[in-house]
């Protein structure tokens, strides 16, 4: 081992990472009592600068989408990120920090050992490869599964990363043959791990197995459906018009950004976190794209967030020119393509393309063998089971959390979720007794004209929300309350108090980084 001296270890602070750069290679220090670790210094998710992260109890957190990674270990714990930090070897002698900046070793799962020689001939089955299902392939991966692995999904260009479709893509920053891979292809070419472009038209759990509409039926000893939402198209006059709009996809950005080139009319039915986003991002892609969204209510995001917040929203599309129209559209006019929304009052929008943000639906014909809500989705244990050895995640699954029914349409949550199913089938074919209930908090971030928000919690209702600063402020902080305990937190520029309160609020723990921010406010 070639060894390098990082610096004296009594100057570098408990619980405070710090970058330094040895032989070329940026690397991160965290000392933690008597012992440093060594480990890469940049998320793997999109590069965030760890050394910005918030420390916890044995664990760090990204500043930037609040990936989860082990101190000692450098597992990841939570995503966005999919793989854990790479590992340096570190001495202490006579004072001083020692790392071989040389031989950088993977982080790898504790379990996987005793894993390995138990599950080596069970086939696992993947249905969907969007956010959940992704995550689901990278950590039975990350884990040593050593079966066989199938993921079934009728888009070629599954695993990538769905959120860019509607910020960067949208707003010309990025092509979307430039979207980023969600998993590791190095990791899937020493897997076997087997990827089927189909759909799946059937699946009869009795006999273990789905049915394709290619007629093939595929067996399977676990089975994950993570086939995430369907764009809800509404059966109103004219929906099938040219230029009428659903985003979900790759080909539907392409289609979506082919017409806007020859466009500068285009309208937004729905005020939805994707309507926005798109509506922020077609501005800034030009000035000169005049943007109207289309909703029954005035404020955006009232019922997430309450009147002032929804309504600082409102105010900052439309500082940037996007227009509000309230109304409920009862169809669409136009010969062969759409050239005009006609609302229920009568009113009549011209317009030369239409993008549709009215909610996403699931496959209920697929999914009808498993107990459906009314909404179609499927109801799941606190273990992600749907029935015997299958399991659901994401979009399409109502899930109980802190004594509800939860149904929650994020991307870190759905990923969340195929982690955890992924953990609970490999404890499920080997120890049983070793699955764990989904209890994760929910988080989200949404960025709009560079305005980024963060959310931690859940508030589906509250008494009282205590706010520090204004949402126009740089930091800005509203803290939501129901019976006196705090259920949420949105904030502005507050993305280290956000990575704690994360960690805290899955830790069940009280909230001192909220109450430290408070008290100096």
């Amino acid at each position: 081992m070639s060894f390098i001296s990082a610096g004296p270890a009594d100057r570098l602070e408990n619980l405070k990472p710090k970058r330094v750069t040895l032989n070329d290679t940026e690397i991160l220090l965290i000392r933690d009592g008597e012992n440093v670790y060594a480990s890469s210094a940049d998320c793997p998710h999109k590069g965030a600068p760890l050394e910005d992260g918030a420390v916890c109890p044995g664990k760090l957190v990204c500043p930037w989408h609040k990936g989860t990674f082990d101190i000692a270990s450098a597992d990841v714990c939570e995503p966005p990120a999919l793989t854990g930090l790479s590992r340096y070897a570190v001495e202490i002698r006579d004072g001083e920090v020692l790392v071989d900046p040389e031989q950088a070793t993977d982080s790898t799962d504790k379990r996987q050992n005793r894993l390995t020689a138990v599950n080596a001939h069970s086939h696992i089955v993947i249905v969907g490869a969007g956010a959940a299902g992704a995550a689901a392939l990278q950590s039975l991966v990350n884990n040593r599964y050593h079966g066989r692995i199938t993921v079934v999904d009728p888009e070629a260009d599954a695993p990538y990363d769905r959120t860019l479709l509607t910020k960067a893509v949208t707003a010309g920053d990025m092509e979307p043959d430039e979207v980023d891979p969600l998993v590791n292809q190095d990791d899937m070419d020493i897997t076997e791990v087997t990827r089927l472009v189909a759909k799946v038209s059937g699946i009869d759990t009795a006999a273990h197995q789905i049915e394709l509409y290619d007629g093939q039926s595929l067996a399977y000893d676990r089975l994950l459906i993570a086939t995430g939402g369907i764009p809800v198209r509404p059966d109103l006059p004219g929906v099938n018009l040219l230029g009428i709009h659903t985003l979900r996809n790759i080909e539907h950005v392409e289609s979506l950004l082919a017409d806007v080139e020859n466009t500068n009319n285009i309208t937004i039915v729905g005020n939805s976190f994707i309507s926005l986003e798109v509506a922020a991002s077609l501005k800034q892609r030009s000035d000169n794209i005049r943007v109207k969204v289309i909703a029954p209510d005035a404020v955006p995001f009232e019922k997430q967030f309450g009147t002032q917040i929804g309504q600082y929203f409102r105010d900052l599309h439309e500082k940037h020119d996007v227009e509000f129209v309230e109304g409920t559209v009862s169809g669409f006019h136009g010969t062969e393509k759409v050239a005009a929304v006609k609302l229920e009052s009568g009113e009549m929008l011209e317009t030369n393309l239409v993008l549709l943000a009215t909610g996403i639906t699931t496959d209920k014909d697929l999914l009808n063998s498993f107990t459906l809500t009314h909404q179609g989705l499927v109801k799941v244990n606190e273990f992600l089971e749907a029935a015997e050895d299958v399991y659901a995640v994401g979009d399409i699954t109502s899930y109980p959390y802190n004594g509800e029914e939860m149904h929650i349409e994020h991307w870190r949550l759905a990923q969340q979720h195929g982690r955890c199913a992924a953990e609970n089938i490999l404890a499920s074919l080997a120890y049983p007794a070793e699955r764990k209930a989904f209890d994760r908090t929910p988080y989200f971030w949404t960025q709009q004209f560079d305005v980024k928000f963060e959310y931690v919690g859940h508030a589906k209702e509250w008494d009282e929300i205590e706010a520090v600063g204004t949402p126009e402020d740089e930091q800005y902080l509203a803290v939501f309350r129901k019976d006196g305990k705090e259920i949420a937190v949105l904030a502005k520029g507050y993305p280290q108090l956000t990575a704690k309160m994360v960690i805290e609020m899955d830790d069940h723990v009280a909230l001192s980084s909220l109450k430290a921010v408070l008290e100096a406010a």
